[in-house]
């Protein structure tokens, strides 16, 4: 059974903004379960920016998902994904 890191990347710093990518967990099972498990958490994410979110918009992608979180002043993006694990040096994570 194939293991799947979920992934969120987003825009980090705030003036000078760049992509960071966090593994948010690993999830056993079909693509199309590390998929629903991904919504789960991308649907109870609590982005850094905007510290208020007025409204947040879910995105179906082809690897994930695209959340907008619109705030008093700017809209952040977050992008969601499933990646399959191929290779890990951890001997314990086989």
């Amino acid at each position: 059974m194939p293991r799947w890191g979920l992934i969120v990347e987003e825009t980090g710093g705030f003036r000078d903004r760049r992509w960071e990518a966090f593994l948010l967990g690993e999830f056993d099972g079909t693509r199309e379960d590390a998929l629903a498990k991904l919504l789960e958490r991308a649907k109870a994410f609590k982005p850094e920016h905007p510290r208020i979110v007025r409204r947040q918009t879910i995105y179906a992608i082809a690897d994930g998902y695209l959340v907008m979180s619109k705030g008093a002043t700017e809209t952040f993006h977050h992008r969601f994904s499933v990646a399959e694990l191929v290779h890990d040096t951890d001997p314990k994570k086989g």
